[in-house]
């Protein structure tokens, strides 16, 4: 008896008519489909059917990262861009907020809690400025703003964080109830770049991120990123406007015993109440030297006139 192509799927069974006949009719269609997807994907080049929807997932999978991947560097590349174009726009008005002490390499300084925290490019800072970034999309998608127009207003927004940050006020601030910061002499201008470039990555991020995932991703990126900075430096963006609007002593002596303790004697940092910085202390104590000379040129002067 011979098969046709169309009987071909019966093969096992073709030798013996009462075998085929005994045999139930499950196995007869598993016998038929088993044959169809041999001849249709086993002697084809790249394996079996399996192996093919394996290589498809994943080729499709790598395609996908790989498409993240690119928009993400894009976005980032795109922050870079933006904020150097305002920058430059408000520097050629103004000069931009922070001193001259600053440095470019290395680019990133691990620690945050040394004298060497916020005067190069990058610092573990730069990941609340991240956040800045990450809330500012949030508030513009909320609202309905055009992304770009979002954009100049986080990287605004930053600027005007830069130059409040960097007066005296706030620099005091910081040294008196923060307990990573009582090293802290203000950001550099180099690291005010690295501020602004920092909050604008952070945006286009979430809008990368926002369009993949949906518009929960800035919300749950920003309260992850403050957990692990939490967990990491024991500071960030939350913690700064608590300490800075309602300072906690509690907190503050939790900051400050997440410095190494060798560091902390070395330097002199202190755990106390109330307690004093150095830098407050210099500032106290030049105003009041300031202030003896102006009583010792009053009274040479006055002398001067009585003889």
């Amino acid at each position: 008896m011979e098969l046709s192509h169309s009987d071909s799927y019966i093969k096992p069974y073709a030798n013996s008519s009462a075998a085929f006949s005994n045999v139930p009719f499950e196995v007869h269609r598993n016998a038929v489909f088993n044959s169809f997807v041999n001849d249709m994907f086993v002697d084809e080049p790249g394996g079996g059917f399996m192996e093919k929807i394996k290589m498809f997932k994943f080729r499709e999978t790598n395609e996908a990262f790989s498409n993240i991947v690119k928009a993400s560097i894009t976005s980032v590349l795109i922050g870079i861009g933006y904020s150097l174009y305002v920058l430059g726009i408000i520097h050629a008005v103004y000069p931009l907020p922070g001193h001259d002490n600053g440095r470019i390499f290395p680019i990133y300084v691990k620690e945050h809690y040394t004298e060497e925290t916020s005067q190069n490019l990058f610092d573990p800072y730069s990941f609340s400025h991240v956040s800045h970034g990450m809330l500012g999309y949030l508030v513009g998608y909320l609202t309905g703003l055009p992304v770009g127009g979002g954009l100049i207003l986080a990287i605004t927004s930053a600027i005007l964080f830069e130059m409040l940050e960097n007066t005296n006020l706030i620099i005091f601030l910081f040294r008196e109830n923060s307990g990573t910061s009582e090293l802290y002499m203000g950001d550099s201008r180099i690291n005010v770049v690295g501020d602004v470039i920092s909050c604008a990555c952070g945006y286009t991020l979430a809008h990368v991120g926002t369009n993949i995932l949906g518009p929960w991703f800035p919300l749950a990126a920003f309260i992850a990123s403050e957990l692990i900075l939490a967990a990491t430096i024991r500071d960030g963006m939350i913690l700064m406007g608590l300490q800075l609007l309602a300072p906690s002593e509690m907190i503050k002596e939790w900051q400050l015993n997440g410095i190494p303790e060798e560091f902390r004697e070395d330097n002199g940092l202190s755990n106390k109440m109330n307690r004093i910085s150095k830098l407050f202390h210099d500032k106290n104590l030049s105003e009041r030297l300031n202030s003896l000379l102006i009583l010792l040129e009053d009274r040479e002067s006055n002398l001067k006139y009585l003889f």
